[in-house]
């Protein structure tokens, strides 16, 4: 009689948290990783124009009133980021309950 040999569950790979995070189309992860990559490229943007006008030959007054807009900028950027990332999960969480 021929026996079966079953395969070595070691040789199989595994996926990682991650990857069974995505596959399960786990909506509330996509939406997180895109508004931190948007807010991400956005103070990247921020900070690249600050550099450049911090080399810039502008007199120093109005130097620091465009620190202080790139300030208030970047608060008003994570206001809105943040806001919008709890209004999207409250949004999946009513519709999870629905059905």
């Amino acid at each position: 009689m021929e026996e079966k040999t079953q395969p070595d569950k070691s040789l199989v790979p595994r996926k990682n948290f991650l990857m069974e995070l995505w596959d399960h189309n786990r909506e509330i992860l996509k939406e997180l990783l895109k508004h931190v990559l948007i807010f991400a490229l956005f103070i990247g943007s921020l900070t690249l124009l600050h550099e450049v006008l911090r080399f810039s030959s502008l007199p120093n007054d109005r130097k620091e009133a465009l620190d202080k807009i790139h300030f208030y900028m970047c608060v008003v950027a994570l206001v809105i980021f943040s806001t919008s990332f709890m209004i999207k999960v409250i949004i999946f969480e009513f519709k999870d309950m629905k059905g």
